[in-house]
């Protein structure tokens, strides 16, 4: 048996949908007609980072170690980079490789550096330049690059919002493939598992040209970008479809995306409201003339925006240290820490830390009973806080971290968790400032995650035109394991989606747990990136949004 996971990143039903009847994507149609399909519940927060290292292990963060893209040194209030070697479980791929399964990985996230693997692992976004070594074999690389001389280990490492960069998204999608099945066959995988990073990408930029209740949307925009969107829906439908007709009688595809997309109508910004309510205090507070200077980094924002594309005399980089309040170094020098209680997390943590004696560097709080009343008085205040213009709850849950997540690695989350649902607000980080709810501005991002993903599957034993509900990221590898008839670890969080099976496979195969795989006890030492392997990393996570 042969299994192929086609990862869509971002790729949601709201979108799929309309577009399947309308007939534009008859290869995801058909699949649906002829397998199964329903919603994928996401991590929370629903971000990549976490989501496709759920899926990788089968196990929640709080077990594998990886909640965002970051990871925090609360001695100093710094964070750096993760990769493949933060990660603190067995992945899925090693599971099969141990079990002399011929595996194929490629592009997707924290799997830089490539480790030793039965087949071949090309990495993902993590991946700091195009001229690292990014293969499992290192050889593999110049292959590739002999087969397809201008293939980009991340064929979006630079995006923008214009027109133009849309038009080319499907050639790039193209080439990526070409090189996907090169070394499928190549290897002949028993499993091939890729990412492509659309739609995720589109969502974040052009979400408001999608959709016409977005604050930003502009009609005749609409109409321009409209087409050129669709078109690459229909490249993702097109390769999709060159994969089910791959498949033998005795083969199983699935297609997932690690979360959904929807509007992003502006920020909520923690900072602000921490300040208000006296839990964050600044060593000197804005004063009048701080407008003039927000104008001011307002104006340089958008110069930044238009040199996106060519760094003009090193401008680019001068530009965002310039204007990025949020380095750590600002961090520490502008807060008041001996009376401040909690601070904001990054953008994409989605959360809130406490500045908690004797593990932070600075820490105010006493562990215990002040730590869980600061805790519970935030919670209780951002809890109630509410969109003036439409009257709804901005968060749908704001929780502590063990309400959320168990395992070794909860430490690694911030203190207090956001759920925002459905919403279409963002967590911010700027520290001044007096307005709490920021509408999203006119060139900046228009989109982001949404909690349910997709899942679909078509092949040997799936049953045709099913419905799946109730599906998680971390189900996924325990579901794999099963398909190919191979022992489960016990310890994994998610459980064999027996709905996605016929009936007559579940009488006859019982899931089989495995106590021998159940935890990975060789531990890799964690690799941090050099200072310019840093900044190409952070460049391309706070175009997407992450920073």
């Amino acid at each position: 048996m042969k299994v192929m996971v086609v990862g869509i990143d971002g790729a949601t039903f709201d979108v799929l949908t309309p577009l399947m009847h309308q007939g534009k994507l008859p290869h995801l149609s058909a699949l649906l007609r002829d397998g199964v399909s329903g919603s994928l519940a996401s991590t929370l927060p629903p971000l990549s980072s976490a989501a496709w290292s759920t899926f990788q292990t089968g196990k929640d963060p709080g077990k594998h170690g990886v909640f965002d893209f970051y990871r925090n040194d609360p001695r100093d209030y710094s964070c750096r980079p993760v990769n493949a070697t933060f990660l603190k479980e067995k992945t899925l791929w090693a599971l099969l490789s141990e079990r002399g399964r011929n595996v194929g990985v490629a592009n997707m996230l924290f799997t830089y550096p490539p480790g030793p693997i039965n087949g071949f692992m090309v990495s993902g976004k993590e991946t700091p330049g195009e001229d690292k070594v990014y293969t499992y074999p290192a050889s593999l690389k110049e292959e590739i690059l002999r087969f397809e001389p201008r293939y980009e280990v991340d064929p979006f490492r630079r995006i923008s919002m214009d027109a133009g960069f849309l038009a080319d998204v499907p050639s790039r999608l193209m080439r990526q493939e070409r090189v996907n099945l090169f070394l499928y066959r190549k290897y002949d995988c028993d499993v091939f598992i890729n990412l492509f990073a659309v739609p995720d990408v589109i969502h974040h930029i052009f979400w408001k040209h999608l959709d016409p209740s977005h604050p930003r949307h502009d009609a005749g925009a609409a109409r321009r970008f409209l087409p050129l969107i669709e078109e690459c829906y229909r490249t993702i439908d097109e390769i999709i479809g060159a994969r089910a007709a791959m498949l033998g009688d005795d083969d199983l595809l699935m297609v997932i995306s690690d979360h959904g997309g929807g509007p992003m109508h502006g920020t909520v910004q923690i900072n602000r409201w921490l300040r208000r309510n006296n839990f964050l205090v600044l060593k000197h507070e804005p004063r009048r003339h701080d407008a003039i200077r927000r104008t001011g980094r307002a104006f340089l924002k958008d110069v930044y925006l238009r040199l996106l594309k060519y760094d003009v005399l090193g401008l680019r980089r001068k530009l965002t240290l310039l204007m990025d309040e949020r380095k750590s170094v600002f961090l520490r020098e502008a807060v008041d820490w001996s009376r401040t209680k909690a601070y904001g997390g990054r953008v994409g943590e989605y959360g809130i830390h406490c500045n908690v004696q004797g593990r932070q560097g600075m820490g105010s709080v006493l562990p215990g009973k002040e730590y869980e009343d600061v805790r519970s008085a935030i919670i209780a205040g951002l809890s109630d806080l509410s969109d003036p213009t439409t009257g709804r709850k901005v968060f749908r849950r704001v929780c502590r971290r063990e309400e959320v997540y168990q395992g070794p690695f909860v430490s690694h989350a911030p203190d207090i968790m956001f759920d925002f649902g459905e919403s279409p607000f963002l967590p911010g980080d700027v520290l001044r400032g007096d307005e709490i709810l920021e509408k999203v501005p006119v060139r900046g991002l228009s989109g982001m995650h949404r909690p349910e993903g997709v899942l679909i599957a078509f092949g040997k034993g799936i049953r045709k035109g099913g419905q799946i509900r109730g599906a998680s990221l971390r189900d996924l590898a325990p579901t794999i394991l099963y398909a190919m008839d191979l022992g489960i670890p016990r310890d994994m969080d998610g459980v064999v989606l027996t709905d996605m099976f016929q009936e007559s496979l579940i009488r006859c195969r019982r899931p089989v747990y495995d106590d021998a795989d159940a935890a990975d006890g060789k531990q890799r030492e964690e690799l941090g990136y050099t200072g310019e392997e840093n900044e190409d990393v952070e460049k391309r996570l706070k175009d997407l949004g992450y920073l």
